[in-house]
């Protein structure tokens, strides 16, 4: 558990709060499940930023955009949702108003990401300013 501290602040504060105790102790299985999900969920993390540079270049977020540009708020939602679902006893996914939130995921939930090049590549990309369509 000590390794995943990097990734997650649910198994720093296990460690530290279990450091000096004589008997082991062991994650839960939830936390298990979360571990090994990792890059899925940091994929859905990655695509919900996407989908945020997209609505703020004004593209990506109408229906006929979804074959166009990929990624949309709606899609994903959709992904995080379903991690949601499963691991939102360990991992929070939304702010007070309960939208889904990057800082609360990205830095917060998340320690660190697992590098997806493709989506870093169009993210980067979207950063620049560029609205058109991602080759395939």
């Amino acid at each position: 558990m000590f390794g995943e501290g990097n990734r997650f602040p649910f198994a720093q504060k296990m460690v530290v709060n279990n450091i000096g105790k004589k008997q082991p102790v062991s994650p839960t299985g939830i936390m298990v499940a979360v571990i090994r999900a990792w890059s899925d969920i940091s994929k859905g993390i990655m695509a919900l930023y996407l989908a945020v540079l997209e609505i703020e270049l004004g593209i990506g977020s109408s229906e006929r955009d979804i074959e166009k540009f990929g990624f949309t708020m709606r899609q994903a939602e959709k992904v995080l949702k379903r991690y949601e679902d499963r691991y939102g006893e360990v991992i929070r996914f939304r702010d007070e108003n309960g939208k889904f939130n990057l800082k609360i995921l990205a830095g917060g939930q998340l320690c660190m990401l697992k590098h997806e090049q493709e989506v870093v590549k169009k993210i980067l990309m979207r950063l620049g300013g560029y609205k058109g369509v991602f080759p395939e």
